[in-house]
């Protein structure tokens, strides 16, 4: 059978998911409230935590910006190390 490169626990669902072209960063949105921002080798390089379940997330091809939608009614709008640029 085929196996995952890895998996990674979060506190919800997995509503969303994203990774750039060249497979080097995944970002999720989850149930629990939190963006994760992943390496292509699992390493959890930042969360954030929102107001709600977060329902979307989008990543640049180049992955330096990641945009997230929660159930809170707010856009977050980050760079690559985690920044929350706006919401």
């Amino acid at each position: 059978g085929v196996s995952p490169e890895w998996k990674y626990g979060t506190g919800g669902w997995v509503n969303s998911v994203a990774i750039t072209p060249d497979g080097n960063y995944i970002v999720a949105g989850s149930w629990d409230n939190n963006v994760y921002f992943f390496d292509k080798n699992g390493n959890l390089l930042w969360k954030y935590e929102t107001g709600n379940n977060v329902y979307t997330v989008a990543i640049t091809p180049d992955g330096n910006y990641i945009v997230a939608g929660s159930d809170d009614r707010n856009v977050y709008f980050f760079d690559k190390n985690g920044n929350l640029l706006w919401k």
